[in-house]
């Protein structure tokens, strides 16, 4: 007689039987750190983990904003492929090699390049992009970004997909955010009848502020591993 594969879920939680997860005092999986000077900030996506059903249960969470602004960036993008350089390469006019020392001797490798500069036809369709893009963040597009929550069974954990407005700037707020996924799981779908993000919300969180935010690589409140 074969047998029957095991479950998902048995294999998500035989893996965490053998393989015991880091938790902090809160019993989170927190991979990333939340600096006081961003405290104040909006926060954008975060990552983390929890033991729920003597599994693991990874959330990949992102604020509607954050979908919001990367719809912005599809439809820049769209409305100025006509500017998009036919030939893919080369993307750069040049790289120029780092060499360090090997040994003692005079003899250098090559560590990597450094970058000189884009083409110039992919500069001009970068200049496009960002005048059609700060020019769409002060548009009412019609976008509707509403709250979703999905679920995947990896070998090693649930994943769990999560689009809600909610603001992480500590662990505090993250112990918070991890109450609502396990009622998710427990099929409390509450926290999804919030009504989308638009337009409206997305002026009133700072709009065009928001998106220079997002250029100068300011966006994500979380600092990293």
């Amino acid at each position: 007689m074969l047998r029957q594969p095991k479950s998902r879920s048995f294999a998500a939680r035989t893996y965490h039987r053998h393989h015991p997860w880091r938790l902090s005092r809160t019993g989170l999986y927190v991979p990333h750190a939340y600096p006081e000077a961003m405290a104040q900030s909006p926060s954008w996506w975060d990552d983390f983990g929890f033991v729920y059903a003597k599994r693991r249960v990874m959330v990949w969470w992102r604020h509607p904003r954050l979908v919001y602004l990367d719809t912005l960036e599809d439809k820049a993008r769209e409305a100025c492929s006509v500017f998009r350089p036919e030939n893919l390469g080369p993307l750069f006019d040049q790289r120029k090699p780092l060499r360090v020392r090997v040994g003692k001797g005079a003899r250098r490798k090559i560590k990597g390049y450094r970058i000189a500069s884009f083409t110039p036809e992919w500069e001009a369709y970068f200049t496009e992009v960002d005048q059609r893009r700060r020019q769409l963040a002060d548009t009412d597009l019609g976008i509707a970004i509403p709250p979703s929550f999905s679920y995947e069974w990896l070998s090693w954990a649930q994943g769990v997909s999560l689009v809600l407005p909610f603001e992480v700037r500590c662990e505090a707020d993250l112990l918070d955010l991890s109450r609502i996924v396990r009622g998710l799981l427990r099929g409390d779908r509450t926290p999804l009848q919030q009504p989308p993000y638009t337009f409206a919300q997305w002026s009133a969180d700072g709009g065009s502020a928001l998106l220079r935010q997002s250029l100068s690589g300011q966006s994500h409140l979380c600092a990293g591993y």
